[in-house]
This record gives C-alpha cells, sequence and structure tokens, in this order.
C-alpha cells in the first residue's frame, strides 16, 4: 500500500535569482535567461513529465498555478544570442531534472554554461549567506530557507516552479501496518 495526499508531506520548489543591483558582477541576463525556461512552457514539460518513463508516474508537478515570471520581473527577456555562465546553487532532489533541462537549455543556447551544485537548501544558502560564495540562481525545496536566510539581503522575490509529494510505502508486513491511517502515521513514523 502507498499513502500520500497529507499536506505535511508536500515540497514546493522555488527558484530564487541573486538581485543584480545588490550583486552586480552576477549574470544575471543570462540566469534571467534559464529561469525563464525553467518556467516556460518547455520547462515546465520537463519537470511535469520527469521521471513517467522509469516509475510510471511523474516524481514532480509543474507550476500551473504559480504566478508567472514576467510579472515578477520588469522588462523582457533578452532574445538575442546569449554568452557566459550561470552558476546555480541547487536542492539535491533536483539534480537529474535540472540536468535535462541543463542539456536542452545549452543546446539551445550554444554559448552558455549551466553550472550546478546540489546540495540541501540550507547549505545552498549558507553557500551564499555565510561564504559568500558566487551564485547567480538557487532552487530551494524549502521555502522558508528563503525567506529566512535569503530575502531581502540577497534576493528580492522567487518564484515557485514544481513541487512534489513525499510517499509512505508500507507492506502488510510492516510493524504496525494495521493501525496506520491518514490521521496518525506521523505518530507511528516518529
Amino acid at each position: 500500500p502507498l499513502f500520500n495526499g497529507d499536506p505535511i508531506l508536500l515540497n514546493v520548489y522555488h527558484a530564487l535569482m541573486t538581485n543584480p543591483e545588490k550583486y552586480p558582477k552576477r549574470n544575471t541576463k543570462l540566469a534571467r535567461k534559464f529561469i525563464d525556461f525553467v518556467s516556460s512552457p518547455a520547462g515546465q514539460k520537463i519537470i511535469r513529465t520527469y521521471g513517467e518513463k522509469k516509475y510510471g508516474r511523474p516524481l514532480y508537478r509543474d507550476a500551473a498555478v504559480a504566478i508567472k515570471l514576467e510579472k515578477k520581473l520588469e522588462g523582457k527577456s533578452e532574445t538575442s544570442k546569449i554568452r557566459g555562465k550561470v552558476i546555480i546553487f541547487h536542492a539535491g532532489s533536483l539534480t537529474l531534472p535540472l540536468l535535462k533541462m541543463e542539456k536542452v537549455f545549452e543546446r539551445n543556447h550554444p554559448g552558455v554554461d549551466i553550472v550546478r551544485e546540489a546540495a540541501g537548501s540550507r547549505t545552498c544558502a549558507r553557500k551564499i549567506v555565510d561564504l559568500k560564495r558566487p551564485c547567480d540562481l538557487m532552487f530551494s525545496a524549502d521555502d522558508s530557507v528563503i525567506d529566512k536566510f535569503l530575502v531581502p539581503a540577497f534576493a528580492d522575490f522567487n518564484i515557485r516552479f514544481a513541487s512534489n509529494q513525499v510517499v509512505l510505502c508500507y507492506t502488510n508486513q510492516s510493524r504496525f501496518h494495521d493501525k496506520l491511517t491518514a490521521k496518525n502515521w506521523y505518530k507511528i513514523l516518529l
């Protein structure tokens, strides 16, 4: 049996772009181009379908209800040829879908190099806040990390671009399987 559906198991992913006024040496135009791609129909399709072939169902949901990035940013994205490097710190759980996005984005923009570093969301934030490591984008699995550590000192906004949910699996041989319900599952696990 599987158990899912409890809101406490929901994981919402956010992308954060560093503030160009506070970090003028970062590659803001290129970072913005990649974040545009992540939130575009093509990027959202990658998120929405990721894992279907291997697991029979997708591992993430897209951000169809998220506010469009263009409403958060002033102006329009560059449409001309772009070159440069974008440094991304991201939640480890996003490694494979971001790798796929990276390959598609770099294929469409041959002069671009996406450089990703995976870690836990708090570790990613600490790389920016405590270690002062250069970073253009941060993708977090925990939006409280963004609000607690990064806004407003390091960034002005973040966008929701994906979500997934933890599923608890158990069998009839599992301890307490006959007592597990939607209302007490967390008490049994803890």
